[in-house]
């Protein structure tokens, strides 16, 4: 399984709809990912998940949070692609000594 942060599980359970969707999208558990949501929520001292029994719904903050989160997730995910694709082909001068 790949290792997630907390914010990222957080934008997959925004995006899913429900805990259970996105464990069984990384093939975690529904609880660890809960008990990771509620860890990022006592960091940022404000509820982002209201839980019901069918869903997940982000809150006011939520919300809030998301939008600037997902727009920093993908700024991040381009600058890594902007730079692996510079990176596989050499630049510059290539000096080559023969004797």
């Amino acid at each position: 399984m790949k290792s997630y942060s907390n914010e990222q599980l957080f934008l997959l359970v925004v995006e899913m709809g429900s805990f259970k969707a996105v464990a069984e999208h990384i093939g975690g558990d529904p609880s660890i990912i809960s008990r990771r949501i509620a860890s990022l929520e006592q960091k940022l001292t404000t509820k982002l998940i209201e839980r019901s029994t069918r869903s997940s719904t982000p809150t006011h903050a939520g919300q809030i949070y998301y939008q600037g989160l997902r727009h920093i997730i993908d700024e991040q995910n381009a600058l890594e692609q902007y730079v692996s694709a510079h990176t596989e082909t050499p630049i510059g001068r290539l000096r080559v000594a023969i004797p």
